[in-house]
């Protein structure tokens, strides 16, 4: 019997850690993420090259924000 409780409790404690990863990632896809915000505010202490990177990155995810703005205007 308490085999079976203690199966029971980390089950549990699975699925509420489950639960959360679940919450926190769809949080990040909806807001855009923090990683942008990260890569703006560094964008000085970046070389040339991981410039370019950076904004072919904000250009890329944006777009990819506007397609998926201007799909959804045409589904109403």
């Amino acid at each position: 019997m308490n085999d079976l409780m203690t199966l029971g409790f980390a089950l549990l404690i699975l699925v509420i850690v489950c639960l959360i990863f679940v919450r926190i990632s769809r949080k990040v896809r909806r807001g855009g993420g923090s990683s942008i915000v990260g890569l703006g505010s560094l964008y000085d202490l970046h070389s040339k090259d991981a410039r370019r990177a950076i904004e072919t990155i904000v250009e890329v995810k944006a777009g990819k924000k506007l397609e998926e703005q201007e799909s959804s205007d045409t589904i109403d």
